[in-house]
């Protein structure tokens, strides 16, 4: 057999090649680096700044404090960009809306206020999908199943939604339901939009119940839920299960001191965004704001003729009655708290 020979020359050019190459990854590491600490440093500045067009802050001004969901996006992209030098496969920028969630994109409200984006999309960095990452834990998933109270809750609502999803978890909506209850009950928007979107197709009239617990505990995925489910109830149905929502208390004082403040409590009844969706209340505010002389208030009643112009007879003849009972009221504190000489310029 020949001996093998080596040929050192080329051996050590090969050596070099790799070092040069380990050298030259090494040069765009850092400077990738650099970049994204002088990027954090121009978000933080200009983002928060609002200074889009010149990528800069305003000079001689602070720049405003970044939102929860900016300084979210920062840190995502500050602890991933570690981890994918380390080994660059993937990186993932998505959303931080839930699976099977509904968000209002407002493309008109952007193009005046581009940061909103953020608010609504919450960005995140990642090195994979959330859906990779969402399987829930076999030991985690037997003691939500066993005891669901000796867990906390942000355990309770991962594993919950998995379980009614199927994401994360096989699909038991009984199950995932009972995790659920406890925290939506206590007023947890999260879990309480769980339970809706669980039994939206079984029970229509339960899921709304749940959509409006969701909706006054600000999660911000309620109102087109209980827009979809509408299309699936009566308006009578709507204003009756709207009404088992609405405590029996005096309205608040402070809303009844400006315009705005009237026009504000409106606009949040008939959105169900904080607050319970009431199209009662909704009226009976636009009402006040619209006696007043506000022109948004008188919009936001037009709306609701709308939605009731298109409902069967019976519904309309529903909602006669309520909005007798809101005008009475309507009526009653415009004199007993004398609006006219409150809310006068």
């Amino acid at each position: 057999m020949t001996p093998c020979k080596v040929d050192h020359a080329a051996r050590q050019q090969h050596v070099a090649r790799d070092h040069d190459r380990q050298r030259d990854e090494q040069h765009a590491a850092n400077h990738a680096i650099a970049q994204v600490a002088r990027n954090h440093r121009l978000v933080r500045g200009t983002v928060a700044g609002r200074d889009l067009g010149n990528c800069r802050a305003h000079e001689g001004s602070a720049p405003a404090p970044l939102s929860d969901a900016q300084e979210a996006l920062i840190a995502s992209a500050a602890e991933t960009w570690t981890l994918f030098l380390a080994n660059p496969q993937r990186l993932v920028l998505e959303t931080g809306i839930e699976p099977g969630s509904d968000v209002f994109v407002d493309v008109i409200l952007y193009e005046d206020d581009p940061l909103a984006l953020f608010d609504d999309l919450q960005p995140r960095f990642s090195l994979a999908p959330s859906a990779s990452r969402m399987a829930i834990d076999a030991a985690l998933l037997q003691t939500a199943l066993n005891d669901p109270g000796a867990l906390g809750a942000d355990d309770r609502l991962a594993v919950g939604r998995a379980l009614v999803s199927g994401d994360g978890a096989p699909r038991n909506r009984s199950a995932g339901m009972t995790v659920l209850q406890g925290l939506a009950e206590a007023g947890d928007g999260d879990a309480a939009m769980a339970m809706s979107q669980a039994l939206a197709a079984l029970s229509p009239d339960q899921a709304y119940q749940w959509a409006l617990v969701a909706g006054a505990a600000g999660n911000r995925t309620a109102p087109a839920q209980l827009d979809r489910l509408e299309r699936q109830l009566s308006l009578a149905q709507v204003l009756q299960l709207q009404s088992q929502q609405i405590p029996n208390t005096p309205l608040p004082a402070a809303a009844l001191e400006s315009i705005s403040s009237l026009r504000a409590e409106a606009a949040a009844r008939l959105s169900g965004n904080g607050q319970s969706r009431s199209y009662a209340l909704a009226a009976l505010w636009a009402m006040l704001g619209a006696a007043a002389g506000d022109a948004e208030s008188s919009d936001i009643l037009a709306q609701i003729d709308r939605i009731v112009a298109t409902a069967p007879t019976d519904d309309q003849q529903a909602w006669a009655a309520v909005e007798s009972e809101a005008s009475s009221v309507a009526t009653r504190v415009w004199i007993d708290q004398n609006l006219p000489a409150k809310l006068a310029p």
